[in-house]
């Protein structure tokens, strides 16, 4: 085989070879940009729903924050109105003091005394309260220094009972169902 052959044989396996490279090398580039295409939409897929949840997370966050702070601050406010209600319900028991019907209260507080207690029971009441008591009967009447509100406090005879009727005890023992009252009211 002459060269001129040889070399023409050499040059065209060279080029079917370089063609050949070419063409894996590109079918190679192309399986290779669409592996890296799929890698990089997976990962925006990936960071989208890290972003997503993250900012879920985050809203969730801020709106519970937000939620709990907005009631901390209505149930402070409701604090504060059962507090004025109460202060307000105190003032008028205060007040009652000065009614009429504030001696037509004490004199149905003794009756209750003397059916609970014994016609043999005494009574404790302020010694401005005195002159209004009617029909004490046989009970004893003895002033003492009870809180200003005013009301009574009755021991049975043998002095093991004790009936606490003034009026700041009175209040305290419905304190408790007024607070609920307002609450429910003002919810």
């Amino acid at each position: 085989m002459p060269i001129d052959q040889i070399r023409e044989s050499i040059i065209a396996r060279r080029d079917s070879e370089i063609e050949s490279l070419k063409a894996r090398f590109r079918a190679e580039l192309v399986a290779f940009n669409s592996r890296a295409e799929k890698q990089k939409s997976e990962l925006d897929l990936a960071y989208k729903k890290k972003i997503d949840d993250d900012t879920g997370a985050l809203v969730k966050k801020t709106v519970d924050g937000a939620t709990l702070e907005a009631r901390q601050i209505v149930n402070s406010r409701i604090g504060e109105l059962l507090n004025k209600g109460l202060a307000m319900m105190m003032e008028q028991l205060k007040e009652l003091r000065k009614s009429p019907e504030y001696q037509d209260i004490l004199n149905q507080m003794v009756k209750d005394a003397r059916r609970m207690l014994g016609d043999n029971c005494t009574i404790l009441v302020r010694h401005e309260d005195v002159p209004g008591i009617r029909g004490a009967g046989s009970i004893k009447i003895l002033e003492s220094e009870l809180d200003g509100v005013g009301g009574i406090i009755a021991r049975s005879g043998d002095g093991k009972v004790e009936l606490d009727l003034s009026m700041t005890a009175l209040f305290k023992d419905i304190k408790e169902n007024l607070m609920q009252e307002i609450y429910s009211r003002i919810r």
